[in-house]
């Protein structure tokens, strides 16, 4: 399964002829809150690219659709950019938005699993608590 930042990787990588190697992504500014049987990560995805020529709009709707579909707690404006002009019209682009990552952890004595989880992080002001007879408050 992928993470979510290879998601956002192939996301920018199929907005429009970007090649891999104009791509940079990394995470950063990040925390990790533990559970006990999982670990979310909540941090910053900084997507840079090089010596770009085209519309950064095109960039922009594909990192706005993985917020979407992947952070869909986060506000609308939560997707920030900044370019540097190198030469009309060639600019580097970076666009930082949040990152937020769920991994289950299966653990016994001998042995640790761990296996990522794309799908978002429901808001927890929309969690419901179950009652002792599990079927929810």
């Amino acid at each position: 399964m992928a993470s979510k930042i290879e998601i956002i990787r192939n996301a920018v990588l199929s907005a429009d002829k970007i090649e891999a190697d104009q791509l940079i992504t990394y995470i950063s500014n990040g925390r990790i809150m533990t559970t006990d049987f999982s670990l979310i990560y909540q941090a910053e995805a900084e997507v840079i690219v090089l010596e770009w020529m085209g519309a950064i709009h095109k960039i922009a709707w594909a990192l706005g659709k993985y917020l979407r579909d992947h952070e869909p707690n986060q506000p609308e404006d939560a997707l920030e950019y900044e370019v540097d002009i190198i030469d009309h019209p060639k600019c580097d682009v970076r666009f930082t938005l949040p990152y937020t990552e769920r991994v289950v952890i299966d653990a016994d004595d001998n042995t640790v699993e761990t296996e990522a989880c794309t799908k978002p992080i429901p808001d927890p002001a929309q969690w419901s608590i179950l009652n002792a007879s599990g079927t929810g408050d």
